[in-house]
């Protein structure tokens, strides 16, 4: 959650603004939304579960 808190703290003071949305403070899965540019932000283990990278690969 720190990593998502300071980097939307410093794309305000750069005029863009962010808004973070989450699982309820436990920081295991944030979405730090900018409008046209969604930035997701996983701990290690909801990474390897949703595998996202894996769902974009070409098969």
């Amino acid at each position: 959650m720190a990593l998502v808190q300071n980097l939307a703290r410093d794309l305000k003071t750069m005029g863009i603004p962010a808004r973070i949305e989450g699982n309820g403070g436990e920081g295991n899965w944030v979405v730090l939304d900018l409008n046209s540019i969604i930035v997701h932000v996983f701990n290690p283990e909801s990474r390897s579960y949703y595998d996202l990278e894996g769902m974009w690969q070409k098969k």
